[in-house]
């Protein structure tokens, strides 16, 4: 079985179970993903987004993944290729499904073999804001 890291955030009264997997294959973690944990606030850390649609169904709340490096080429005004030709369901932004939201980043770092395109390095940056303090 996959090894899983779970980390608690506690800020007063709340807690935020941050949940993370070594890295494989997303689909080696198909059938293996535990239900969130109710009454927290759930996020699943994991490299690829591609069990974002099972994450949602088990209730987490959020999951950050990378993996595609934005798509890698992205064209002005139609984005990546690999999206728009269904090559990839997920390449870079917001999701969601569910109750569920996927933060995909495009990251810093280079594609092993292709440079990018129109698709400038990012940081991504969020606020988890306690509902009704917004």
């Amino acid at each position: 079985d996959m090894a899983r890291t779970v980390l608690p955030v506690d800020k007063g009264q709340d807690r935020i179970l941050i949940h993370g997997y070594p890295f494989t294959d997303s689909r080696r973690l198909s059938g293996r993903l535990p239900v969130a944990e109710k009454g927290f606030y759930n996020i699943l850390l994991y490299h690829d987004p591609y069990c974002f649609p099972e994450a949602a169904e088990l209730d987490y709340d959020l999951m950050l993944a990378g993996h595609i490096h934005g798509g890698v080429v992205r064209l002005p005004l139609v984005g990546s290729p690999l999206e728009w030709l269904r090559l990839e369901p997920y390449t870079k932004g917001l999701y969601t499904a569910r109750a569920a939201a996927l933060v995909l980043s495009g990251g810093l770092g280079p594609h092993e073999t292709l440079p990018r395109f129109f698709n400038a390095p990012e940081v991504v940056l969020i606020t988890l804001v306690t509902p009704g303090n917004s």
